[in-house]
């Protein structure tokens, strides 16, 4: 074989090889390969592909190497150089041994990184000028995260700059606070794996405000009566004060928080309603139907949410329209009564919410 030949045959192994391990690459990384070792279709170790396939983040195709990676084509490769011997714990090691260390997983396992560069604007625009993010040729994708350009992004998805925003979610809060004034604190210290892997088992909400008061039990912790000092949307719809939406007051405004919510481990229910009307348990029946009513209210607004907000991105004169609707969706949403806070008001908001997206589409 003369040299010329011998010399091609190298070149087209190397493309073959090159365009080969992109593949690989491409392959390993998405969650079809990760259930392979990842195969309960449970919550817990080994059921970690099952419990994202529920999160919002598979809803915004936001995938396993987005996050267990930091951001950047460099660190994407050392996460796939390092993952290597992954594979390899699967014949070394029994299953017990397995998901006694996916129990327990390092801190690494998901960079903070990813989390700030999708959900900020200025550490998003500081790592990106530090750091090589895509390859310079457009076939060469490995990663959505590392396109990810804020506030773009951000915007698009309907998220909050968490680091400027201190109102999330209907509470009264500064992520930036804490992230600046507590080294110990990682994302994963207040969220638990609830938006990545949710565990249906779980009650998040009695865990997040245990975990609150861990840190706050010197301010009165759970007994603390203070309850608009963090939970900010519920007293403005209690008062009909949502900014846009006029109405009334709700007619047990008069009433203390405690007076219903009896135990920050319950909500209230039928029984704490028929218990403080004397037994009737048509107040009972008034609660269930208030809820039944303002959840079905949003699903039907929620196909319209979704319509709307697609068209709003596609044509910028229906924007603001779009994001005022979209403020006042967000705010029944946050306050999580489903109307029991004030029915009526609640149902003026969505009046007014779905009359807005009605008239985008």
């Amino acid at each position: 074989m003369s040299k010329k030949k011998v010399f091609v045959l190298i070149i087209i192994l190397l493309i073959v090889g090159f365009f080969g391990t992109i593949e690989i690459f491409h392959y390993t990384s998405e969650p079809e390969f990760c259930a392979l070792c990842h195969p309960k279709k449970s919550p817990g170790p080994n059921g970690e592909v099952f419990t994202w396939e529920q999160s919002i983040h598979a809803k915004a195709d936001v995938r396993c190497l987005d996050c267990h990676a930091k951001p950047g084509v460099i660190n994407y490769f050392i996460r796939k150089i390092i993952a290597v011997k992954d594979p390899i714990t699967q014949f070394t090691h029994s299953t017990e041994e397995i998901e006694k260390k996916l129990a327990h997983p390092s801190k690494d396992a998901a960079p903070e990184e990813s989390c700030l560069f999708c959900h900020t604007d200025d550490f998003n625009k500081k790592f990106r000028s530090t750091h090589l993010m895509t390859l310079p040729t457009k076939f060469l994708k490995f990663r959505e995260l590392d396109s990810v350009v804020n506030p773009q992004y951000r915007e698009e998805h309907g998220l909050k700059d968490i680091e400027k925003a201190d109102y999330v979610k209907g509470y009264n809060f500064s992520h930036k606070e804490h992230l600046e004034n507590f080294n110990d604190l990682r994302c994963e210290s207040c969220h638990f794996n609830s938006f990545a892997h949710p565990d249906f088992r779980i009650n998040y909400a009695l865990k997040m405000k245990k975990t609150c008061f861990k840190c706050h039990e010197d301010e009165g912790g759970p007994e603390n009566s203070e309850c608009t000092t963090c939970h900010k949307v519920q007293d403005k719809i209690r008062h009909a004060k949502i900014k846009g939406v006029e109405g009334d007051e709700d007619v047990m405004v008069d009433l203390k928080c405690t007076d219903c919510h009896k135990s920050f481990e319950k909500l209230p229910d039928q029984k704490t309603c028929i218990e403080c009307h004397d037994g009737d348990e048509e107040y009972g029946k008034t609660l269930v139907e208030w809820k039944t009513k303002i959840k079905n209210r949003l699903t039907q607004i929620e196909l319209l949410y979704e319509k709307a907000k697609l068209k709003a991105y596609k044509h910028p004169e229906f924007k603001e329209k779009f994001k005022n609707a979209e403020r006042l969706y967000k705010e029944v949403i946050d306050d999580k009564s489903l109307g029991v806070h004030n029915f009526e008001y609640i149902n003026s908001i969505l009046d007014y919410v779905e009359k807005e997206l009605k008239t985008i589409l």
